[in-house]
């Protein structure tokens, strides 16, 4: 405690602040002599895709989010299924992307879709987003994949805060697919920013 009596009491109270956690940015109140800290709402958005059509053997970025240039995106989840109705085909590789976006960015080469907000304070998203490249955008990562049966497989990620998948600002993340017989995907991917 003798460190205390050097300091200026100005900076005593931020001593002895909670820490909020590093996915949640704080805001900090003050009223009368007191400082809060308290979690920052964020607004979360949904793209959703549908009737994406997949070619047999082909590889097709099916949904993509592009983050603005100064600002993170966290993905939360994503879901994908197929129509498929024949339970002997071979499953559709579904592959979770980063993208650079240094080609074709949602819109050039891909049909562009508005995300969707469903939750938090009342923003305008500064993302941008697009479905079913014609031509793949470039240079794509590849961070996970799974194999899902196309008669009615549905895969869905729910990610937890302990492991984000954050997107840094002006990057992206894309689902790739490539399915062995033609099937048709639909889905969604949700973020906050």
């Amino acid at each position: 405690m003798k460190l205390l009596k050097f300091l200026p009491l100005s900076l005593v109270p931020f001593l002895f602040l909670p820490l909020a956690p590093a996915s949640t940015p704080a805001t900090a109140t003050r009223s009368a002599n007191t400082l809060t800290l308290m979690p920052r709402a964020l607004a979360k958005f949904k793209v959703n895709f549908s009737a994406v059509s997949l070619s047999a053997a082909t590889a097709k970025t099916t949904v993509g989010v592009k983050a603005p240039a100064n600002q993170n995106l966290d993905i939360v989840a994503a879901r994908v299924s197929f129509n498929g109705t024949d339970s002997t085909k071979v499953p559709v590789l579904v592959e979770w992307c980063s993208i650079t976006f240094a080609t074709n960015s949602p819109g050039t080469n891909s049909t562009s879709v508005t995300p969707v907000q469903i939750s938090g304070p009342t923003t305008t998203v500064q993302s941008t987003a697009a479905k079913a490249w014609s031509t793949e955008p470039t240079v794509i990562s590849v961070m996970d994949t799974s194999y899902i049966t196309p008669a009615g497989g549905v895969f869905e990620l729910l990610v937890p805060t302990s492991i984000q998948t954050v997107v840094a600002g002006g990057a992206g993340f894309g689902i790739r697919l490539t399915a062995p017989d033609a099937v048709s995907a639909s889905g969604y991917v949700a973020f906050v920013e």
